[in-house]
């Protein structure tokens, strides 16, 4: 019986691939979440008196953006005091960010 040979380096690319394309789907996955926000939580945090401010817009800026925009350009573009917004952002927003479970699908 003649089995197919395999060198390790094909083994290591395909696995690479693979494991490209899984991070491709999950940063699609990401991407879509924040971009879609269904149940409207990105979009209703936002600093006291700056709903412009709120962590979807902040989101896509700072991490779908190409180029990502500066917090300090987002601020002055705002009108909103750089490390209120700063504060705002490592605080809620990449806090509720990295608190979301993703859905085990994206990745399959």
């Amino acid at each position: 019986m003649n089995y197919p040979r395999f060198s390790l380096s094909l083994l290591d690319t395909q696995i690479a691939q693979i494991q490209a394309n899984q991070q491709a789907r999950l940063g699609q996955a990401i991407a879509d979440s924040i971009q879609q926000d269904f149940h409207k939580k990105l979009t209703k945090t936002y600093p006291r008196k700056y709903p412009r401010c709120n962590c979807q817009c902040l989101a896509i800026r700072l991490l779908l953006q190409q180029p990502p925009q500066k917090i300090s350009e987002i601020a002055r573009e705002l009108n909103i005091n750089n490390q209120t917004l700063y504060s705002h952002w490592k605080q809620k927003c990449f806090r509720f960010l990295l608190s979301q479970p993703m859905k085990q699908t994206s990745l399959s």
